[in-house]
């Protein structure tokens, strides 16, 4: 996974299928942009999809349980998108998925087709 901020915007793109392991590896290149966040406040996350979006189910639990950690550390986004184009795989059997691992921490998540307008909503949401 690659892993950047731009001004409030935590940018992932992350090219799947994913397993439990890769989410946890994944975990570990973020937590190297972490003190970029904090020092933000208020920011929000995009996550862009590359490939395929499938994920083993232990993978999503790992996801939930990342962001309910990361929460109770006080590194919070204020909002997730979920950029799923039309050609990445499983795209839409998975984004419920994604979408309720953020659910369970109060995090407000939305899919976009595209990075700009994905953007754009986070950016409006803080």
């Amino acid at each position: 996974m690659e892993v950047s901020v731009d001004a409030k915007l935590n940018i992932m793109v992350a090219h799947g299928p994913f397993n439990k392991e890769l989410v946890l590896a994944a975990d570990q290149a973020q937590e190297q942009i972490d003190p970029h966040l904090e020092s933000a406040q208020r920011w929000g996350s995009v996550l862009v999809f590359k490939g395929s979006a499938l994920a083993t189910p232990d993978a999503i639990t790992a996801i939930a349980d990342i962001v309910a950690r990361r929460c109770a550390q006080g590194i919070r986004p204020v909002a997730i998108a979920l950029v799923m184009a039309d050609d990445v795989e499983g795209a839409s059997l998975m984004a419920p998925h994604y979408l309720q691992a953020y659910a369970r921490s109060s995090i407000p998540g939305a899919v976009f087709a595209e990075v700009q307008a994905a953007s754009d909503w986070v950016l409006a949401q803080l």
